[in-house]
């Protein structure tokens, strides 16, 4: 790396930590060269605008996820594969950041921005959120062609309550301060492999 691709991965490591603590909205160009004591011409070389900086800092977070969650959850057996994606998709921010008060920065983007005018964040945020899905869902598919799930089960159906179980795994956790939430997103997920397993 360069010296300036080490400058633009400074920046979005360190708008990462603000986006998972204050969500994208609030991100601003003043604001990351406040933090980090740069001056606004030299975060505005790097990026063109805010929504320029947002896309960035999207794009950025996916990347550090595929890292620590998607790449680290793989098994050949599909039944293993969800739950360690599932295990390591919990509090994935915490187990990085070690911040209680930092939550995942993707479903705060999705709160922001699913009922705003369309604009090229909420296309990413759709894009990013599509791709978790379909992930899913082949991991389900997987199973299914490995006789180890049922042939009635819907892929997508299961893919969309596994994020659903997350989301709400995420507001018990950080809003409704529930200690027995991780236990219970857990539970909700064995109870679902068992009902899709094959006899």
């Amino acid at each position: 790396m360069n010296k300036g691709d080490l400058t633009k991965k400074r920046i979005l490591d360190d708008a990462m930590d603000f986006v998972c603590r204050y969500g994208l909205t609030s991100i601003s160009i003043g604001e990351v060269a406040k933090r980090l004591k740069m001056s606004r011409t030299g975060v505005i070389s790097h990026f063109a605008h805010k929504q320029d900086m947002q896309i960035a800092i999207l794009r950025h977070c996916e990347q550090v996820f595929i890292e620590q969650v998607l790449k680290t959850s793989f098994s050949p057996d599909p039944e293993t594969h969800l739950r360690q994606y599932t295990d390591n998709w919990a509090n994935w921010v915490f187990k990085l950041k070690h911040q209680r008060q930092m939550s995942c920065p993707f479903v705060k983007a999705v709160a922001e921005y699913q009922d705003r005018p369309e604009c090229p964040v909420k296309t990413v945020i759709r894009e990013q959120q599509r791709r978790t899905l379909d992930f899913l869902a082949s991991i389900v598919l997987r199973g299914i062609e490995q006789k180890k799930l049922k042939v009635s089960v819907v892929p997508q159906r299961i893919a969309t309550d596994i994020v659903s179980f997350y989301l709400g795994h995420n507001i018990s956790k950080h809003l409704l301060m529930d200690n027995k939430a991780d236990d219970r997103f857990c539970a909700q997920i064995n109870q679902l492999i068992a009902q899709i397993k094959t006899d």
